[in-house]
This record gives C-alpha cells, structure tokens and sequence, in this order.
C-alpha cells in the first residue's frame, strides 16, 4: 500500500510541476534531479 501511495504523491507533484511550468519545466527538474544524483553518487 505505501507503494502505491508513494508512486501517487510522486505523480500528483509531477502534475502540479507540468501545471506551474509546462513539460518543459518538468522535464527540465527530472534532469536536475538526475544530476544532482549522479553528484552525490560520485562523492
């Protein structure tokens, strides 16, 4: 149930991203976040 819940939230603040900022913006958050991982797995 968490599962779902978690992939729900993770939607829905998706959608209110795509909403404020378009897919644009969206996509580029989806690609910061990427970023920002891969920095934190380098270090």
């Amino acid at each position: 149930m968490s599962v779902v819940s978690s992939v729900l939230w993770q939607f829905a603040a998706a959608w209110e991203i795509i909403v404020r900022f378009g897919i644009r913006g969206y996509i580029s958050s989806l690609i910061a976040q990427f970023r920002n991982g891969l920095v934190q797995i380098g270090e």
